[in-house]
């Protein structure tokens, strides 16, 4: 079972790290809509939801794991959410 960085996951899908950080935000941002925790982060991510090119939001997996503050990803589990959402990216 391999774990991938931030780094290995931008490099894979060949997008900036501040492109990664809004996907996540965006993902973030959808749970948060459903809870009442913290309101004042939901104002500051309206603009930054990350969407297909059909326009639906495409939830980025979270993380398997952190190491400290580092967040893992399971490189099989981010490879079968590739294969769903390639396309519509």
């Amino acid at each position: 079972m391999k774990f991938l960085t931030i780094d290995d996951v931008c490099k894979m899908l060949s997008i900036s790290r501040r492109t990664l950080e809004r996907m996540r935000v965006s993902s973030l941002q959808k749970r948060l809509k459903s809870s009442s925790v913290v309101p004042d982060i939901r104002d500051s991510v309206e603009d930054t939801e990350y969407a297909s090119r059909d326009g639906q939001r495409i939830p980025f997996p979270e993380p398997d794991l952190y190491i400290g503050k580092s967040p893992r990803w399971e490189m099989d589990k981010l490879l079968v959410w590739l294969k769903k959402n390639g396309g519509q990216l």
